[in-house]
């Protein structure tokens, strides 16, 4: 029966301790994960982290971020508080990693814009060429629909 407790012994799996190699990634990891690991890290290494682990950290906890976050502390310090609040964790939580939704693609299509309507588009509204881009980033239907409603009228006019 020892045999058989040793054999289950020996089958489980050490977790392989996280190797730190100078990324925020790894860092993160160790953080969350690896306490031996994170003990043999510098001072330096801990505070060089100090701000994206006070935006990550400030997703769950929000009023110990504030309170943390005071000029003139010592970064590695801070780092050093909330890995006493990552101990509450045996891995990276999932709300670390916010997601992005890239469902939104990009109009790429050329629109071929009179210069003389251009120009008398953006007096008429008193904008940029900067703003103009936008218009046509948030509402394109509408601003090209006027824009060619002024080419007309410039080409029966001219």
């Amino acid at each position: 029966m020892a045999k058989k407790k040793r054999e289950l012994k020996e089958k489980v799996k050490k977790p392989k301790s996280a190797e730190y190699d100078g990324t925020l990634f790894s860092f993160v990891k160790i953080l969350f994960s690896d306490d031996a690991a994170y003990q043999k890290l510098s001072q330096y290494e801990k505070g060089k982290h100090r701000f994206m682990i006070q935006r990550f950290m400030s997703i769950q906890y929000p009023t110990l971020a504030h309170k943390l976050n005071v000029n003139k502390t010592n970064p590695s310090h801070v780092v050093d508080c909330w890995k006493a609040v990552a101990t509450r964790y045996t891995r990276t939580p999932n709300w670390i990693w916010t997601r992005v939704d890239r469902s939104e693609k990009v109009n790429d299509k050329k629109i071929d814009i009179d210069p003389e309507a251009l120009k008398f588009y953006l007096n008429k509204y008193q904008i940029s060429k900067k703003d103009f881009r936008e218009a046509l980033k948030f509402s394109p239907d509408l601003v090209i629909k006027e824009i060619e409603s002024i080419e007309k009228q410039i080409k029966a006019d001219g």
